[in-house]
């Protein structure tokens, strides 16, 4: 049962249960509350009394968060694009469904046992200690710890997990969607249509006119909230670098030694036996034990025989074995050898040798490289701080920004005209620009300094930031926008000339006019395209486009239809279907049965989605998006600027 959960626990539909928050360890485990001292609440999901925490959220916001940024490259996700988006209420949602999916099932009697839930942690390489190979408390604790939770926190955790695989295996059992389903797909899918077309750019136009100054000036007048230039600064920026400080230390060769000798234990890699060991009463016993072993005898059989329930010793350093006597016995043999009678500490034993795995003792010359970078790592970071120090004790003195940073030994970057979002005065992002030494900047008054501050989650690197100038808002001229503002005036009138054309031509298809004479009256030619389908449009996406195929496989014999060709190109299709036929019946027949696994799959997957849903609904679980927003470090004023709906909610409260 246990192998049959773990490998449930990794299929497509314990991902749907689980949702994608359980990626991180304890995403939607709950704090454990403590029921003799009253608190505020601080819940943001409250599931039948079982409650997600504020400090919860953050947790999971903060990794969703990072994954997001990960998949786009390292850019990062502000807080206003967080509300704009709608991205926390997504999330809190995804909180509620799995946490009233969780409570329901504890309700309905679906949890694990505590054993089952010890025995999977305890089994997790993840938890073994390097040196012994055994679980280890301390480092499940520490596991736990890294990822935001206490012990307590992580059984809860995975007993959720256990319920979620439980429940799902027992849905998914049996479960395949009738033939006849798969067949209407197939026959949608395969449907091919054939029809011809032909495309319009700004060519078909003639030139664009460019704007006059009373119109680009009517234009700014109009967009002015939008063109109102923002704060800009100018700061003087301070970096105390370990990374910068690592190339002027050199390591001592006395401080490597004495690093490796102190950690060579833990760095080798012990001898390892798998063995055998049968227990019996006495030595006589154990002396005629051990001569059936040697003539060749197995050794589960002769315990069987003696009715002596064996002890199996799996590929495990001599430290794991608790009795001195037995151990030391046993790493004196030889792989496939016998022991004679062994009197342990616990009595009397024969031990068959099954497996040998050689140790390997660390070597200094293997590890040095690793020894001189953590050495190099740690005077590299007390350097940077000492800098810091010396930098504080300057302006503590009376010394200036620019002369506390030379007795320091450190550079002043200057940076700027910049906004608070990052961007330079010509509209373009500022470069080398910390998001936090951004934020510590406009949180300054005109010629106000920040302390030394620790730039994020890497040991060893600081700042201190000093604003030298503020700009106050204000709206650019004329002469400042014309350049970008005429190209963008004209790209407008293009494209609404370009539409006006577009429609006008489909309107001449439509009222019966042949495509080939619209066509060419624009000296356009037409193509013809034979056999489209929705299952082989990936053929012709790059060169057609999406939106292209989308019309064509939603349009009926004769319809004419007008749609947008693929970027980069500024170019409108007229399109118009000629025929629709049904897909061979051969190929329908074989995608029937070879995208049935892959349908089922997909209602299983809503099915999942529902079950959370409907969790939620009967256990009417409450939501509370403010606490959830606040737990992330979203303010008042940033939801009322970017979400109407929360302002509008704001004021019928204080009415």
């Amino acid at each position: 049962m246990l192998s049959s959960i773990r490998a449930f626990a990794k299929s497509w539909f314990a991902w749907v249960i689980f949702g994608a928050l359980v990626v991180s360890f304890g995403l939607i485990s709950p704090n454990v509350r403590d029921f003799i001292i009253p608190s505020i609440d601080t819940w943001v999901v409250n599931a039948d009394g079982r409650k997600f925490e504020q400090a919860d959220f953050k947790r999971v916001f903060d990794n969703y968060k990072k994954g997001q940024e990960q998949r786009m490259g390292g850019q990062q996700i502000t807080l206003e694009q967080v509300v704009q988006y709608n991205l926390d209420k997504q999330l809190l949602d995804e909180v509620a469904d799995q946490l009233s999916l969780n409570k329901l099932l504890a309700n309905l009697g679906l949890k694990p046992s505590p054993k089952l839930v010890e025995a999977m942690i305890q089994k997790e390489p993840g938890f073994f200690n390097p040196v012994t190979g055994e679980f280890d408390p301390a480092k499940f604790a520490q596991v736990a710890a890294e990822n935001g939770m206490t012990p307590v926190q992580f059984r809860e955790m995975l007993t959720d997990q256990i319920s979620g695989s439980h429940f799902g295996y027992g849905a998914a059992q049996g479960l395949r969607l009738p033939r006849v389903y798969t067949a209407m797909v197939a026959s949608y899918a395969m449907e091919a249509r054939d029809g011809a077309f032909f495309s319009i750019d700004a060519r078909t136009l003639g030139p664009i006119a460019p704007p006059t100054d009373a119109e680009m000036q009517a234009f700014i007048n109009q967009h002015a909230k939008d063109l109102m230039n923002p704060e800009f600064r100018v700061i003087s920026v301070i970096h105390f670098s370990a990374k910068d400080a690592a190339a002027q230390v050199k390591v001592d060769e006395a401080e490597v030694l004495k690093r490796f000798n102190f950690a060579k234990d833990s760095l080798s890699v012990p001898e390892k036996r798998s063995l055998i060991q049968i227990p019996v009463k006495d030595q006589a016993a154990a002396a005629a034990v051990a001569g059936r072993l040697q003539k060749g005898e197995d050794a589960l059989a002769v315990a069987k025989s003696l009715k002596i329930q064996p002890i199996i010793v799996a590929d495990k350093p001599r430290s794991a074995i608790g009795d001195k006597r037995l151990s030391d016995a046993a790493f004196a043999l030889a792989d496939g050898q016998v022991s004679g009678p062994i009197q342990g500490d616990l009595g009397w034993a024969v031990v068959k040798i099954t497996g040998v795995t050689a140790g390997h003792e660390a070597t200094i010359e293997e590890v040095r490289p690793k020894i001189e970078e953590a050495l190099k790592t740690s005077a590299a970071e007390k350097i940077a701080y000492d800098k810091t120090k010396a930098f504080d004790d300057a302006r503590a003195g009376g010394a200036n920004f620019a002369d506390a940073a030379a007795k320091a030994g450190v550079r002043v970057d200057t940076i700027g005209p910049v906004s608070e979002r990052g961007m330079g005065s010509n509209r373009k992002p500022a470069e080398n620009l910390d998001e936090k030494v951004l934020a510590s900047a406009f949180a300054l008054p005109m010629g106000g300094e920040s302390d030394s501050v620790e730039e994020g989650a890497t040991p060893g690197e600081w700042y201190v930031v000093r604003v030298e100038k503020v700009i106050a808002p204000a709206m650019p001229t004329l002469a400042e926008l014309k350049p970008d503002l005429s190209k963008l005036m004209q790209d407008q009138t293009l494209k609404a000339k370009l539409g006006a054309k577009g429609q006008e031509l489909q309107a001449r298809v439509r009222a019966g006019e042949p495509l080939e004479k619209v066509a060419a009256s624009v000296g356009a030619k037409v193509t013809h395209i034979v056999g489209v389908d929705r299952v082989s449009t990936q053929e012709h996406a790059k060169q057609l486009g999406e939106p292209f195929l989308n019309a064509m496989n939603g349009s009926k014999a004769g319809e004419v239809f007008l749609v947008q060709a693929p970027p980069p190109a500024l170019a409108l299709i007229i399109g118009k279907v000629d025929a629709v036929r049904m897909g061979d019946v051969g190929d329908m027949a074989r995608f029937t049965e070879t995208r049935r696994p892959q349908f089922t799959m997909q209602y299983m997957q809503e099915l999942g989605k529902e079950a959370a849903t409907q969790a939620g609904a009967s256990l009417k679980t409450k939501k509370d998006l403010g606490r959830a927003r606040k737990a992330i470090g979203v303010t008042p004023d940033q939801i009322a600027a970017l979400d109407p709906t929360a302002k509008a909610d704001a004021k019928k409260k204080k009415k």
